[in-house]
Parts: structure tokens; sequence; C-alpha cells
């Protein structure tokens, strides 16, 4: 992990009927994020919308994010609505670079 300011980064959703994530609004924020210094960030963290966001949607955003490589750490916050999930979703993000996570 770097030295530095870590962010619990805004996760912006679309005014749609299904107010779906925006995964480009949320790549946009974190590129901007980065190129004010930052030295990571931590998405879905305590912003509160850790638990509304499917566990689907969040490994999409950490892989969009992984592939941007905007030389930031990146934090993942498991927070699901239950155990089983949070645990299935450790197992998920298992083989992907990230510098931890927060439970």
């Amino acid at each position: 992990m770097r030295n530095g300011v870590y962010v619990a980064n805004v996760t912006p959703f679309r005014a749609d009927r299904a107010y779906t994530l925006d995964i480009d609004a949320y790549r946009q924020h974190v590129a901007w994020l980065a190129g004010h210094g930052v030295a990571g960030v931590a998405p879905f963290g305590s912003n509160g919308e850790g638990p509304s966001v499917s566990i689907e949607e969040k490994l999409r955003v950490l892989e969009a994010l992984i592939e941007d490589s905007l030389g930031i750490d990146l934090l993942p916050v498991l927070i699901q609505d239950n155990l089983p999930d949070t645990l299935g979703m450790l197992e998920r993000i298992d083989d992907l670079p990230v510098g931890g996570v927060l439970v």
C-alpha cells in the first residue's frame, strides 16, 4: 500500500428507472481523483451504497478500474447484506490486483 490519502469515493448512479450504476462516470471520477494525487480509493465504501450494489456490478467496476491502470491502490469495501455474499465477494476478487480490502 502507498502512503497518502485514500478516498471513499462516491458511487454514481444513472437517472434511469432502475438507478443502475454509471460505470463510465465512476471511471471518470476515479481518474480525476488519481490526477489530483490520491494514493488510492475505497470503492463502495462509507458512503452507504455498498449493500445496494450487486456483486456483479462491483466486479465490473473493479475490473474497469484495473483496466484503466491509474497508478493508485484499490481497496474495495466488501459490505454485503449477509456473510456468505461477503465471503463470496472476497473469493471473487482474490486474484485481482487490489491493495487490500475493507470488510
